[in-house]
C-alpha cells in the first residue's frame, strides 16, 4: 500500500469522558502503556521518517492529523514545536498538509495563532445541540463540554481564522431528534459535516434504536438526509456525498463506505506505528503492527517486509487481514484522493502486513450484494465477530444498505423525460448541464480580473442568437468535459478557460481582447487549433473577425521582462458531413488522452490527409448502404474525432459522447461495420447524464446495455447475428422480470424500444 495519511498522537490523555470513546472505552487499553505527551526525539524521528518516505515515494503532499487522545493538553508552546519540526524536515521533499482533530475544549487565540503561522486546518468533533452532545461528550467529572466547545467554534469562526476551519465531526446517536442536530450543526457554517455510526462490532452490537425498527441508524440520517436535501445541500456532508458519488458511478469519498484503497498509519507517543485507531474496538492489541520508527522506515511498514507482530487474535488467523482500511474515525480529514498522502505507485503486496484489494478483503455475503459499492462491506472494524474474526458483513449491514437504497430511491427521478424520445432533445439536454457546469466554473474563478472579463466576454456572447451557437459548440466540446467537471469540487483550471472563451469569441467573430498568466508556450483553443507561444508569461490574445493577434501583456513583478509572442498557429482540421456540417479531427487537445487506446501525436499534412481520406470513405460507405441512417434514434452523435495508435480499432471516449477515438489506419469497412454499435453505446451514455433510466446500481443497467449490445449485433448481416437475436431476449426477458421500480418511465420506454427492435428482427 501507499500510506496516505498519517495520524500523530502527540498526547495520548484527554479531558473528556465520552462515554463511546473508542481509545478509552473499547477492547484495546494501550492506552494505558503510552507516555501521555509525544517526545521532542520522537517527534523528530518522525519527521525524518516521513520526509525519507515522501523522497522515496515521490509524494507531492503528505497529510499529517495532529491527534490523541486530545491533542490541545500538548500546549500551543509545544504545538508549535512540532509543527515546526514537521514542517522543516518535510519542506524540501514535499509540501506538507498540517490539520488537527480536537473535542475543542481548550481551543483558544494561542491555539490559532499557532495553527494560522503553519497552515493548520481544524476538525472539531460535535454531536450536535447540547441535549444530543450532553448525552455521551461530558468531562471527567461528570459536566458538559457543549458551551466550552462552542466558545472555540465562536473563535474558529471569526474571520481571521476562518479559513482554519475544517469541519464538524458528530457521532449518530439515534436517541436524539434527527433534524434537531443537523440543524444546529448546520447552524455554525462548518465548511463539511460528517456522521459517524457509533463504534461497535457483532460482539458489542451499537445501541438499539427505537421499539421495532429494523434499520434505527439508516432511518435516522435518512430523516437527515432529506433535511439537507430540502435546504438545498448548503453545507457539505460527507457520508452523503460519498454515497451520491457511488451511486453515479465515482469515487468513495468517506473511508467508511465504498471501496477505499487503504493507507493510513498512526504513531502513537511512544513512536509506535499501528493500524488505524477504529481497530480498538475488536480486541486488545488489533492495530499492533510490531513496528515503531525508531527501527522502522514507513516503507517497511507500507510494504510488510518484516513480521509485524502480533496482529491476529487468538480466535481467527484472518482477523487482521486488511486492517490498513479500516477508518481513523475520529479524522475530519478527507479521503477523497484531494488530501493525503498521494501517490501513483503500485500497490506493494509483499508481506502479512498488506491488505488484499477489495472486493478481497470483504466476507461472501458483501460480494454478491448489489451496494457493495457504496458501502465497501461499511467500516472494518465493525465487522469483528470473536471467532471470525473480520470475515463478516458489518455490524450495520442492513442499515447502510436501507440508507443507500433509501439516498438512491430519492434522488431516481422517475418520470419520462423528452431526451428519451428525441435525439434533438438529447442534444439540448446535454447542452444545458454542459452549460450548469460552466456556471460552476465561474463560481471557482469569480475575483480574479482576468476571468472576470472573460465571463463577462461569455455572458455577451450567450445573449445574442448570432454568437450564442458558437459559445454553445465551444462548452459542448467533448474534451472540455473534464476541465468543467472538476468545477464540482470547487476547482477550475484559469489558463484551460481562458483559452475556452477566446475560442468562443474567435468562432463568434467578435472583437475582444483577454489577458491572462499562461504557464505554458502552448494554449490550446478547444475546437479550433493550437496557438505556440515563444515562451511562458503573461498573454494577451486580441480578436477579431479577421482572427486573432497575440502580444504580450506587461508582466506583473517582471519589469522588462519580453512577454510571449505568437510562434505558430496549427488549426484544426474537418471532415465535411453530408448535413452541411462538419466533425472536428482533434490530434492536438492536452484532454484528449481518454480512450482505452493511445492516441497518436500531432499528425503531419500526409498522415493527417490519408487520415482524412479514410474517414470520408467510411461515412460514404455508411450513406450509401443505410441511407437516412444519421436520423436513427441511435445514430453516432460524435462531433469529434481523434486518431489512434494503428490498429486499436474504434473507440468511445470516457470524456464524453461525443469524443470518438479511431485507428491511425482504420479500414472504412470496419468503420462502417462498427460505428452503429458504438452510436447505440453512445446514445446510452448520453441519456444516462441526463435522465434517470432506472435505480443507481441496478441490475437493470448491465441489461439494458446488453440488450442493445445484442440487438447491434443482430441487426448486423454477419454470422453473430443469430445468435445474437436469441441472446437479446434473453436479456430481454431478464429485464422484464425485475420489480417495476428498478426502471423509471425512461428505462421502461427504452426497454419496450429495443423489444420492438428485438421483434422486427425475429419477425
Amino acid at each position: 500500500m501507499t500510506i496516505r495519511e498519517l495520524v500523530l498522537k502527540v498526547h495520548s490523555r484527554c479531558d473528556l469522558a465520552c462515554d463511546h470513546c473508542y481509545v478509552y472505552e473499547h477492547a484495546d487499553q494501550s492506552w494505558r502503556r503510552t507516555p501521555p505527551l509525544m517526545a521532542e526525539r520522537t517527534v523528530r524521528q518522525v519527521a525524518l521518517r516521513l520526509a525519507e518516505y515522501a523522497h522515496e515515494q515521490r509524494l507531492p503532499s503528505v497529510a499529517v492529523v495532529l491527534h490523541g487522545g486530545e491533542p490541545l493538553l500538548a500546549g500551543p508552546a509545544r504545538l508549535r514545536s512540532i509543527c515546526a519540526e514537521l514542517t522543516g524536515a518535510l519542506a524540501p521533499a514535499t509540501r506538507l498538509d498540517l490539520s488537527v482533530h480536537t473535542n475543542g475544549v481548550r481551543l483558544n487565540r494561542a491555539h490559532l495563532s499557532v495553527f494560522e503561522e503553519f497552515g493548520v486546518k481544524v476538525g472539531i468533533s460535535l454531536d450536535g445541540d447540547r441535549a444530543a452532545n450532553d448525552r455521551h461528550r461530558l468531562d471527567h467529572r461528570g459536566r458538559s463540554s457543549y458551551d466550552r466547545v462552542r466558545r472555540g467554534i465562536e473563535l474558529l469562526r471569526l474571520p481571521e481564522y476562518r479559513h482554519l476551519f475544517q469541519g464538524l465531526l458528530c457521532t449518530v446517536d439515534v436517541a436524539g431528534d434527527p433534524v434537531v442536530v443537523h440543524d444546529a450543526l448546520t447552524a455554525l457554517e462548518p465548511p463539511l459535516v460528517d456522521y459517524l455510526l457509533p463504534h461497535a462490532t457483532w460482539d458489542v452490537p451499537p445501541p438499539p434504536g427505537r421499539a421495532g425498527a429494523s434499520t434505527p441508524y439508516a432511518d435516522w440520517l435518512l430523516r437527515v438526509f432529506d433535511r439537507w436535501d430540502g435546504q438545498g445541500r448548503q453545507v457539505p456532508v460527507r457520508t452523503f456525498d460519498s454515497i451520491l458519488s457511488t451511486l453515479r458511478g465515482g469515487p468513495a469519498l468517506a473511508e467508511a463506505l465504498g471501496l477505499p484503497p487503504g493507507g493510513i498509519a498512526v504513531v502513537e507517543t511512544d513512536g509506535t506505528i499501528t493500524r488505524s485507531d477504529s481497530l480498538k474496538i475488536a480486541y486488545d492489541g488489533a492495530p499492533a503492527t510490531g513496528y515503531d520508527v525508531f527501527r522502522n522506515s514507513f516503507t517497511e511498514f507500507a510494504r510488510g517486509t518484516r513480521d509485524p507482530g502480533p496482529v491476529r487474535s487468538a480466535e481467527s488467523a484472518e482477523s487482521a487481514e486488511s486492517a490498513e482500511s479500516a477508518e481513523s474515525a475520529e479524522s475530519i480529514h478527507g479521503a477523497d484522493g484531494t488530501d493525503g498522502l498521494r501517490s501513483n505507485a503500485t500497490t506493494e503486496t509483499a508481506g502479512p502486513a498488506q491488505p488484499p484489494s477489495a472486493p478481497a478483503g470483504v466476507s461472501e455475503t458483501c460480494r454478491r450484494c448489489r451496494v457493495l459499492a457504496d458501502c465497501g462491506g461499511g467500516l472494518y472494524a465493525h465487522r469483528y465477530r470473536t471467532g471470525r474474526g473480520f470475515d463478516n458483513p458489518s455490524v450495520y449491514c442492513a442499515d447502510l444498505r436501507a440508507l443507500i437504497e433509501g439516498i438512491a430511491e430519492r434522488i431516481t427521478e422517475r418520470a419520462l423525460a423528452p431526451a428519451v424520445t428525441s435525439a434533438g432533445e438529447l442534444g439540448r439536454a446535454r447542452l444545458r448541464l454542459d452549460r450548469a457546469l460552466l456556471a460552476d466554473v465561474n463560481t471557482a474563478l469569480a475575483g480574479d480580473a482576468s476571468w472576470d472579463e472573460a465571463w463577462r466576454l461569455l455572458v455577451r456572447l450567450d445573449a445574442d442568437g448570432r454568437t450564442a451557437p458558437h459559445l454553445d459548440t465551444v462548452v459542448t466540446h467533448p474534451y472540455l468535459r473534464p476541465s468543467l467537471l472538476d468545477s464540482w469540487d470547487g476547482r477550475a483550471d484559469l489558463p484551460r478557460f481562458m483559452a475556452v472563451a477566446a475560442a468562443a469569441a474567435l468562432r463568434a467573430g467578435v472583437e475582444a481582447t483577454l489577458r491572462w498568466d499562461q504557464p505554458d508556450p502552448l494554449v490550446h483553443l478547444p475546437t479550433l487549433g493550437t496557438v505556440r507561444l515563444s515562451g511562458a508569461g503573461r498573454v494577451e490574445f486580441r480578436l477579431g473577425a479577421d482572427g486573432f493577434r497575440v502580444g504580450g501583456a506587461p508582466q506583473p513583478g517582471a519589469p522588462g521582462a519580453s512577454p510571449p509572442v505568437l510562434r505558430e498557429w496549427r488549426p484544426l482540421a474537418s471532415l465535411p458531413c453530408g448535413d452541411g456540417h462538419a466533425l472536428t479531427i482533434d490530434d492536438a487537445d492536452p484532454f484528449r488522452d481518454c480512450f482505452p487506446a493511445a492516441v497518436t501525436p500531432p499528425l503531419g499534412p500526409g498522415p493527417l490527409d490519408a487520415f482524412r481520406d479514410r474517414l470520408a470513405t467510411a461515412y460514404g460507405l455508411l450513406d450509401e448502404r443505410e441511407p437516412g441512417w444519421r436520423d436513427g434514434a441511435n445514430a453516432s452523435t460524435a462531433t469529434t474525432l481523434t486518431p489512434l495508435a494503428a490498429g486499436s480499432g474504434l473507440h468511445l471516449g470516457t470524456c464524453g459522447s461525443g469524443a470518438l477515438g479511431v485507428a491511425i489506419d482504420v479500414e472504412p469497412e470496419d468503420f462502417a461495420r462498427e460505428l452503429p454499435r458504438l452510436g447505440r453505446r453512445a446514445r446510452l451514455t448520453a441519456l444516462r447524464e441526463v435522465v434517470d433510466l432506472h435505480l443507481p446500481g441496478s441490475p437493470a443497467e448491465r441489461l439494458l446495455d446488453l440488450a442493445s449490445e445484442h440487438i447491434g449485433a443482430a441487426a448486423r448481416s454477419s454470422p453473430d447475428a443469430a445468435p445474437a437475436r436469441l441472446l437479446a431476449g434473453r436479456v430481454l426477458g431478464e429485464l422484464s422480470g425485475l420489480p417495476p421500480r428498478e426502471l423509471t418511465e425512461n428505462g421502461a420506454y427504452l426497454a419496450e424500444e429495443l423489444r420492438a427492435e428485438w421483434t422486427a428482427l425475429r419477425d
